[in-house]
């Protein structure tokens, strides 16, 4: 044999071990077992470091071990070697985590480029990224994208109304927790939230009926007996508001405190 063909024969070798090894990640990842998957892709790019696929699940594997850097270092090593939308938002969850903002942002529209019309959940973590950096429009806007592409996707609604309540557009957060209510109809969350856009409004009866709603679904929401209370004295009725108080006192004190504090300040 040749040392050409010696050489041929070596890297045949390698990659059919890389592949082995890789094929052994995969089955414990089916198991759900990321920890002994990893050394099996790990050894995969130790003996073939141009194996995209294995540097990408590496990166993935990593990332949901928690190792960030590691994560990030192997899901750059993968789209340097094939680009993907998996990788890209691998990097962008490891920017993410280590508040790498600007980073994230790019990696994450680097996805959606490759990708766009499976893109939802890179929308949506994308306006998480907004989020963190202070970005409160872009962060409305990724959302929006997400619930376009996915219209049911209830997280996206739900950030997108916190964001709506924060930034005090309250007509918007109502029209989103209205939507997000028919999603989700056992859902005690989005009532109240509503409730609370209502309450901002001076809409007081509106605000009433949402929290009861909110209470019917959940009878121990110490936040929505809270809101009742708050309410029922912004109408001027201190028994209403007394009567929450002592709702909140056998299920949530803390709140009832709060509410006390309305009550007698």
């Amino acid at each position: 044999m040749s040392l050409s063909d010696l050489v041929v024969a070596t890297g045949r070798n390698k990659r059919a071990r890389a592949v082995q090894f890789f094929r052994d990640g995969l089955t414990f990842l089916s198991k759900d077992d990321c920890e002994k998957a990893l050394t099996y892709f790990e050894k995969a790019v130790e003996s073939d470091g141009n194996y995209a696929e294995a540097w990408a699940q590496s990166g993935f594997c990593n990332e949901k071990l928690g190792k960030h850097a590691e994560a990030l270092d192997a899901s750059r090593r993968a789209v340097v070697l094939r680009p993907s939308a998996e990788s890209y938002f691998n990097i962008g969850l490891a920017n993410f985590y280590l508040k790498q903002y600007r980073d994230a942002a790019e990696a994450y529209r680097q996805a959606i480029k490759l990708d766009p019309y499976n893109s939802a959940d890179a929308y949506y973590a994308l306006g998480l990224v907004y989020r963190d950096w202070g970005r409160a429009d872009e962060e409305i806007q990724a959302y929006k994208q997400a619930i376009r592409l996915r219209p049911d996707y209830t997280s996206a609604y739900e950030r997108l109304g916190a964001r709506y309540l924060k930034s005090k557009k309250f007509a918007e957060a109502i029209e989103v927790f209205r939507q997000l209510t028919a999603l989700k109809p056992g859902d005690s969350a989005a009532p109240n939230s509503m409730g609370e856009a209502y309450l901002e409004l001076n809409r007081l009866n509106e605000a009433v009926e949402a929290f009861r709603q909110s209470i019917r679904m959940k009878p121990d929401f110490g936040r929505a007996y809270y809101n009742l209370g708050k309410c029922y004295l912004a109408m001027g009725n201190r028994d209403g508001a007394l009567e929450q108080y002592n709702i909140l006192q056998n299920i949530d004190p803390d709140w009832a405190e709060k509410l006390n504090g309305l009550i007698n300040p």
